[in-house]
């Protein structure tokens, strides 16, 4: 464009009206504004706020991701040792802890697993529980470590249970929920439990099941803001069976266990099965994840229809899970962890501290 030119006054005169119809907002009154914008609007437009980065991918690495769990519109990703906290929506994400130990845990060794979220400190907390621990211990011991990504410190902890089986955590009420199967001495099955996780005290605890001993539990999630259970109603046949789904409308009490509605007639399941619950749509589905030998896939049930419809999920890749998530723009904390140290603190009272140097793949003990 030459200087002076029509073209160039033209554009002059254009930008001067912009300026003078559009006058310069400050910061807090911009903020304001994209408050109050719904999530899908301000992913549309995400290209107007310069301050976004754009995201780097995960680390490559031997170990395929792991979604771990998710909290505040954040999704906790494991890949090898190293934990991340990312955003889908801003497609933003940042390393926030590492632990040598996990570094080449499989997928399948890892039994429980969440992120939760600590606001009387303002920190995220990542809770890991794996099978190998136990082999450490004595038969009534389950260790794992909880994970504070503000102070890159991991706490040694002992789960409350001879569990058998431990299915991946839900936070509802600020607090991790597992669904667990508690077993006796000789391995025999006991009873179903909910044990829940607290950030803040760093304790567990157990919540009330329903009575419905005769049942088969298939899994725990939460529908409309209410922890929700599957059960297999009566005896489990492979050609057709009845599953019940209940909430809990009042959390923590027991007498609150509400029936919502039965899935009838449903082939082919088996007792090691997962039913988890997820959420309902708009259309007034609910969205099951069924998890079944080496297949995944998503029951859509209508209640007032009585149908259902089953999305298969491929299973030729590495890496791929099925999980929920609040969307939201909220930014990544800055905890400053890119230091690549952390420390770990165990039962018996010793602290050990790590630290990777750049370019190194392995974290070194630098006191005991």
């Amino acid at each position: 464009m030459e200087p002076g030119s029509k073209e160039e006054k033209t554009n002059s005169k254009i930008e001067a009206k912009s300026k003078a119809h559009f006058p310069y907002l400050p910061e807090e009154i911009v903020l304001q504004i994209f408050s109050k914008l719904l999530i899908d609007s301000l992913v549309r437009f995400r290209g107007s706020i310069k301050d976004i980065p754009v995201p780097k991918p995960f680390i490559p690495h031997r170990c395929c991701p792991e979604i771990m769990g998710s909290s505040n519109g954040f999704l906790l990703v494991r890949v090898g040792g190293d934990f991340f906290l990312w955003n889908p929506l801003n497609r933003c994400c940042v390393k926030v802890l590492s632990n040598e130990r996990y570094h080449y845990n499989c997928k399948s060794c890892m039994i429980v697993s969440g992120l939760c979220y600590d606001s009387s400190a303002d920190d995220y907390k990542v809770v890991v529980v794996n099978s190998w621990s136990r082999g450490y211990t004595h038969r009534d011991d389950s260790f794992g470590m909880v994970g504070s990504c503000r102070s890159k410190t991991w706490m040694e902890i002992l789960f409350p249970s001879n569990w058998h089986k431990v299915r991946s955590g839900t936070t509802i009420d600020g607090c991790l929920h597992w669904l667990v199967t508690e077993t006796g001495e000789d391995f025999s099955f006991q009873s179903y439990l909910i044990v829940y996780f607290d950030p803040q005290s760093n304790g567990f605890g157990k919540l009330p099941m329903p009575q419905r001993k005769e049942d088969i539990l298939l899994g725990l999630g939460v529908l409309d803001g209410c922890l929700s259970l599957t059960f297999c109603r009566g005896k489990m046949e492979f050609d057709a069976s009845d599953v019940e789904v209940l909430a809990m409308k009042k959390y923590g009490d027991e007498t609150s266990w509400t029936s919502l509605f039965v899935i009838p007639n449903l082939f082919r399941l088996c007792p090691g099965h997962m039913l988890v619950p997820l959420c309902t749509t708009e259309k007034e589905e609910v969205l099951i994840r069924w998890d079944k030998e080496m297949q995944r896939r998503i029951l859509a049930y209508n209640p007032k229809r009585k149908s259902y419809r089953n999305h298969l999920i491929p299973n030729n890749n590495c890496g791929i899970d099925v999980t929920m998530f609040v969307g939201s723009m909220v930014s990544l904390p800055n905890y400053n962890l890119e230091e690549e140290e952390h420390s770990e603190i165990f039962r018996s009272g010793v602290t050990r501290k790590w630290k990777r140097k750049l370019g190194d793949a392995f974290f070194k003990v630098i006191t005991s």
